[in-house]
């Protein structure tokens, strides 16, 4: 078994992460790297916007284990899903069909390698539908009350503005 972690830094539509294939670690290896200083650290260490760990899942081409760069995890990311089916290719995951099935945290998801070119990929990934937008009162003093949440499987809070650059998003 494999006791030597390789880091993949792999970059989807302006998001970078850290990806690992879990399929054939050491899981005291894998327990180790997926505590919430060590994604942190290793975020912070290559400024990614995310940590992914690629699993066996029965029934599925893969699992795909999602960490915000603050080391929570429990989500989906779309570009991370990109990605992590961009390295599932590379990997040559053998899969049944033309695209691939993989589960993530918030359900089931397909993606389909479209095209390559020069070595970048182009997928196409199904989220899942979002299935209501609801608006917010008041959050806080810092923020509006003029959002609105929705669920891609991931929290998204939208704010419809004038002039986005006159906005301090941070």
């Amino acid at each position: 078994m494999n006791t030597d972690l390789k880091l993949h830094l792999y970059s989807g539509a302006g998001n970078n992460f850290i990806i690992v294939d879990g399929r054939n670690t050491n899981p005291e290896d894998l327990r180790k790297i997926q505590t919430t200083d060590s994604v942190t650290a290793i975020c912070n260490k290559y400024g990614t916007d995310g940590f992914m760990v690629l699993e066996d899942c029965e029934g599925y081409d893969f699992r795909m284990v999602y960490y915000n760069p603050d080391g929570s995890g429990g989500m989906m990311c779309g570009n991370g899903g990109r990605c992590i089916v961009a390295f599932a290719e590379d990997l040559d995951v053998k899969h049944e069909s033309k695209g691939y099935c993989f589960l993530a945290p918030d359900g089931p998801h397909e993606a389909e390698v479209l095209a390559v070119n020069d070595g970048v990929k182009t997928i196409r990934l199904k989220m899942i539908d979002v299935d209501g937008i609801d608006s917010y009162g008041q959050l806080s003093v810092d923020v509006p009350s003029d959002g609105y949440y929705l669920y891609t499987g991931t929290r998204h809070y939208v704010r419809i503005v004038d002039d986005v650059d006159a906005i301090d998003l941070e």
